[in-house]
């Protein structure tokens, strides 16, 4: 997928990305001004409530590793999960559907527990160091995958089920519990 300057615009402005920008490593200017109006986030981010749980859980995690810098737990997949083929192009590519929907339940929440680890590693690296641009695209690729693998949930359980699915995993995975609003 090609991002668009709309889509950057939505990370660094839009509500939904707020918590995922608090657990960035290291202060960070947006690449470009805010936009008047600002642009509406795509359709292929959506739901917004499914990356704002994200966000939350990767903030949640930044924020209890710099308190326990001596007991972080490794993380569970390894070289799977490094953002550094994710600087490149290859964060752009979009999960096919129809490959999604020839996986087992098992393994779209393996791939979902990786991405939310991916989102927290690309999230400890400062923007600064490999372009803000670039770190910016590698989140919303990050993202885009989290959509892609929400919808096929939703195409196999409803929207509550797959939403429910989306956080056990992350609870799963980064060790976030979602609070009761």
């Amino acid at each position: 997928m090609l991002f668009t300057t709309d889509d950057l615009a939505t990370f660094w402005y839009a509500p939904w990305a707020a918590p995922l920008r608090s657990a960035i490593a290291a202060p960070t200017e947006p690449p470009l001004p805010r936009p008047d109006p600002l642009p509406r986030p795509p359709r292929w981010l959506r739901p917004l409530c499914v990356q704002r749980v994200v966000g939350k859980a990767v903030a949640a995690r930044v924020a209890w590793q710099h308190a326990h810098r001596d007991e972080a737990p490794p993380y569970q997949f390894g070289k799977e999960s490094e953002p550094e083929p994710y600087w490149t192009e290859i964060a752009t590519f979009s999960y096919d559907p129809l490959c999604l929907r020839e996986l087992s339940a098992k393994r779209l929440r393996w791939i979902l527990g990786m991405e939310a680890e991916r989102l927290l590693r690309i999230a400890q690296v400062a923007p600064a160091e490999v372009g803000v641009v670039t770190w910016t695209l590698a989140v919303l690729g990050v993202c885009e995958h989290v959509a892609d693998l929400y919808a096929e949930f939703k195409r196999r359980h409803k929207a509550m089920p797959a939403r429910n699915i989306v956080r056990e995993e992350v609870q799963r995975v980064l060790g976030w519990r979602a609070r009761a609003a």
